[in-house]
């Protein structure tokens, strides 16, 4: 018993020596403060940086702080609220809301897990990172054969929209507003456009859907010098050829002394194939063209030199001169119908075998035979397509009497209209001058001969007739310009357009007048396979509603087979143009030449006069 007592006590005494000893080595026990341990706090992080590279991600840096033992991390609040520790600097919160404010504070911590106090806050926006929404609705309009203008709805983003980025035909090429305007364009060219929205921070919408024009047809060329255009004609094919005169050198050509005939061709497209141009040191003027089935072109005019190698038998001699439809000449004819002075061919027409009428007019008598000289006298030349002259026919009276056009039907009947001082085929004596037309058949045998004027006044009273179209039932429509009242038309105030239309046997079928107080004269003429006419011409007022540009503008009327107007079309420049030559297409296109002193349809003026050709369609929108 003494012994287990014994050996009690001591397993007691033991064990109280070792819980001292434990307790020691731990320094607690009973509650005291322990010798020896890490109880300072690091020094607070300084010049914490925030920043927002993006729209979900902020950066941040700070100077690291100090420790007796040792900084062992950074612990990163978010809005005071903690959200991860880190070893260092520079950190970065990720996976945030794009344009939304975050403040952040730091503390430091060492290996005893002594806390610094959070550091001075810092704040940054996230980026934003929403893109605009897309445009809708783009509208591509033409408005010059140079410019087309764009605009659309505008779009819209969560902070605002700054601009718009606009692409062609896939590339970008600027940035603008709500709207735009696309220039320098080429003419005759289709251009397709898509825009997108931009923000603030540099977000780009999707491109709107695509939205596509052309720019219009319209040409203008010319040199430092005047250049103009007197006539225009349409192959089958759809090329179109124009002529004229310049005094200077058209596309690289070299001008030959004064005024060069010129003749230019562009294909279906409105791309220029090729010019031609023709002169001697003297003048030389082309007046009119024609194209026969085969794409041969001819142009005829008037030159006071010898062209190609002819002699000038002296004055001013008419000539023909024929190309294929690749711009080579063919031949040049030059003739005078009398010795003394000049002769003029102001028009030239073709018949569907290739043979080539001259009209025009000349002083004097021809091949010797006494008409009245001094007098001018109008002339009829045939050319078969070689050529080779076939005959001449001459019409006039003792007054004074000039052809100005000429037509040729399927049946090869020739018409010729111009205006007359004189009695022509028994008509009656007229006080002015008056427009007749002449029809004769294909052996040149006189088929009719119709004169027509005003009662004479002060001033007005006299009658130009200067273009005649034929259509495939063998009616005919003639256009000029009148002073007076034409059939019970009455006269607006100074020259007024007219068109007269006569059935094949000449009998008048309708007269039409149209003009303004500033006064107006018909150029040029056509009709298209339905009977439909168009007249060009030039007018110092404002035809039928429109407004005048500022000086003579170009006008182009398109009645119904029936004299009905269908509309009128009016277009120029503060500068002055004048129609001068109309043409149809097989697809009722409509193609006006003539010249301008501006810059017509978004196109540079080169120095003076320019030529010009403008295309309609049958409904007379331009192209």
């Amino acid at each position: 018993m003494k012994k287990d007592a014994l050996f009690s006590a001591i397993i007691t005494i033991l064990f109280v020596l070792a819980l001292t000893v434990v307790l020691a080595s731990c320094g607690g026990g009973g509650g005291g403060t322990p010798s020896g341990g890490d109880t300072t706090a690091p020094t607070m992080p300084t010049n914490l940086n925030a920043t927002a590279p993006s729209s979900s991600q902020i950066s941040l840096s700070w100077n690291a702080s100090s420790d007796n033992v040792g900084v062992v991390g950074y612990k990163i609040y978010r809005g005071g609220v903690y959200i991860k520790s880190v070893a260092g600097s520079p950190s970065s919160d990720t996976g945030l809301s794009s344009s939304t404010s975050y403040c952040y504070t730091v503390s430091a911590y060492d290996a005893a897990n002594n806390e610094s106090s959070q550091s001075t806050q810092a704040c940054a926006t996230t980026a934003d990172g929403t893109p605009p929404t897309t445009p809708q609705n783009l509208r591509a309009t033409t408005v010059s054969s140079s410019e087309i203008s764009l605009s659309w709805d505008a779009s819209t983003d969560n902070v605002r929209v700054t601009a718009y980025k606009i692409y062609r035909d896939g590339v970008f090429v600027y940035v603008t507003n709500l709207t735009a305007s696309d220039t320098g364009l080429s003419s005759s060219t289709a251009y397709c456009y898509t825009v997108s929205a931009v923000d603030a921070a540099g977000n780009e919408s999707s491109q709107s859907t695509q939205a596509c024009a052309t720019t219009h047809y319209t040409k203008q060329v010319g040199t430092s010098l005047s250049d103009y255009a007197t006539g225009v004609a349409v192959d089958t094919s759809g090329n179109v050829y124009v002529t004229g005169s310049t005094y200077g050198g058209l596309d690289g050509n070299t001008n030959a002394g004064i005024s060069d005939m010129f003749l230019v061709k562009y294909n279906s497209s409105g791309t220029k194939q090729w010019t031609r141009q023709l002169g001697t040191s003297l003048r030389d003027e082309a007046t009119g063209v024609a194209v026969d089935t085969s794409g041969n072109v001819y142009v005829a005019g008037y030159t006071y030199g010898g062209l190609d190698g002819n002699t000038n038998a002296g004055g001013s001699d008419i000539f023909l001169v024929k190309y294929n439809s690749s711009g080579t000449k063919q031949w040049t004819r030059q003739r005078q119908l009398r010795t003394a002075p000049n002769d003029y061919a102001t028009g030239v027409a073709v018949d569907t075998s290739g043979n080539v009428y001259v009209t025009g007019y000349f002083e004097g008598s021809d091949d010797g035979t006494l008409v009245t000289p001094g007098n001018d006298y109008v002339f009829i030349v045939k050319y078969d397509s070689t050529g080779t002259e076939q005959w001449t026919e001459l019409l006039g009276t003792s007054a004074v009497d000039y052809g100005y056009g000429i037509a040729v039907d399927i049946n090869w009947n020739v018409y010729v209209t111009g205006y007359t001082n004189g009695s022509l085929s028994g008509n009656p004596v007229p006080h002015e001058d008056e427009i007749f037309l002449v029809k004769y058949n294909s052996s040149v045998i006189k088929q009719w001969t119709r004169q027509m004027g005003t009662a004479a006044t002060t001033f007005n009273g006299y009658s130009h007739s200067l273009g005649v179209a034929v259509d495939t039932s063998g009616n005919v429509y003639v256009t000029g310009f009148t002073m007076g009242n034409m059939d019970g038309n009455t006269n607006a105030g100074a020259s007024d357009m007219f068109l007269v239309k006569y059935n094949t046997s000449g009998t008048k079928q309708w007269t039409r007048q149209l003009g303004t107080t500033y006064g107006e004269q018909g150029r040029g003429i056509a009709v298209d396979t339905s009977g439909n006419v168009y007249v060009t011409g030039l007018t110092g007022g404002g035809l039928d509603g429109n407004t005048n540009a500022g000086a003579s503008d170009m006008f182009l009327v398109k009645y119904n087979t029936s004299g009905t107007k269908q509309w009128t079309r009016q277009f120029g420049t503060t500068y002055g143009e004048a129609g001068r030559g109309v043409a149809v297409d097989t697809n009722g296109n409509v193609y006006v030449t003539g010249s301008t002193n501006g810059g017509l349809d978004g196109n540079t003026n080169a120095g003076k006069s320019d030529i010009f050709l403008v295309k309609y369609n049958a409904n007379g929108v331009i192209q």
